[in-house]
């Protein structure tokens, strides 16, 4: 498991095993799916067939949430043992993409797929299968689930204004500068954590600071939000130069939202 990633309260909260927490990351996995497949290239139809395929799974599976209100226990079981099951698969897939996208010879990925980007998504497909395995609540301290969630996503936010920032027509100076002054306060909050997780080496029994440094993250995440939220209507509206897909500007407010629903919760359990 990634050092970013830890056991804790969270993979058991409200927010992380609602039907609703399980349907948003069906929905991001399934578009996940179509992002590689819009990224590879032609030529590769073995890789844009699995693509698919993943894509159609999801899809499925995504449907078939909606009525584990009327499944019964044992229906649930096999059902939740499919969704683990397509996820580790899809997991493997990504990987098998990155090693790929890393071949500086002929052979290689090809396409238009960063391996940064393919990276990113894999992260996500390893919490998800992180969160789905999380049978039991940790013991950490409610100032390391802070930190190892925040640790997590503000890696994911500073990821996703880099991307929007390299996908952008460097005409639109303004929203460039802004998605680069992102990437840079996201790139220093991450910083940050990972910092303050070091320290909570010393087992401190108060760390204030957590909760200051968390009112930061849900302040400046809000702020993201709010940029990609215009930049995805703007999109939809044809008032940006860009190549970005409206689904993924969608895709990555989504993903900020979500951000803000957890820090939400960690911030109710820590220290005023």
């Amino acid at each position: 498991m990634p050092a970013e990633i830890s056991v804790c309260e969270i993979a058991l909260m409200p927010i992380a095993c609602s039907e609703r927490n399980l349907s948003y990351w069906l929905r991001i996995m399934m578009e996940h799916a179509i992002f590689i497949e819009n990224g590879l290239p032609v030529q590769r139809e073995d890789l844009r067939s699995q693509a698919a395929q993943f894509q159609a799974a999801f899809k499925d599976l995504l449907t078939r949430s909606g009525n584990m209100h009327v499944m019964n226990p044992t229906e649930i079981a096999a059902y939740m043992q499919c969704v683990r099951a397509t996820v580790a698969s899809f997991l493997a897939f990504k990987r098998t993409l990155i090693a790929l996208a890393l071949k500086c010879q002929v052979g290689g990925l090809g396409g238009f797929n960063y391996p940064l980007l393919l990276d990113h998504i894999a992260r996500e497909a390893t919490l998800f299968l992180h969160i789905l395995d999380t049978q039991e609540l940790g013991l950490a301290s409610p100032f390391a689930v802070a930190l190892c969630e925040e640790t997590f996503w503000l890696r994911i936010m500073t990821d996703h204004a880099k991307f929007i920032a390299s996908l952008l027509d460097q005409s639109e100076r303004g929203f460039v500068r802004d998605a680069d002054e992102l990437s840079h306060v996201f790139d220093c909050l991450l910083r940050q954590a990972q910092d303050y997780r070091s320290m909570l080496q010393a087992d401190p029994d108060r760390f204030p600071v957590v909760s200051r440094f968390t009112d930061e993250v849900i302040k400046e995440t809000a702020r993201i939000r709010d940029f990609k939220h215009a930049a995805h209507e703007l999109l939809q509206e044809c008032k940006i130069i860009a190549i970005v897909p409206p689904l993924l500007a969608d895709h990555v407010a989504r993903e900020a939202e979500h951000f803000m629903e957890i820090l939400e919760e960690i911030r109710g359990r820590l220290p005023a």
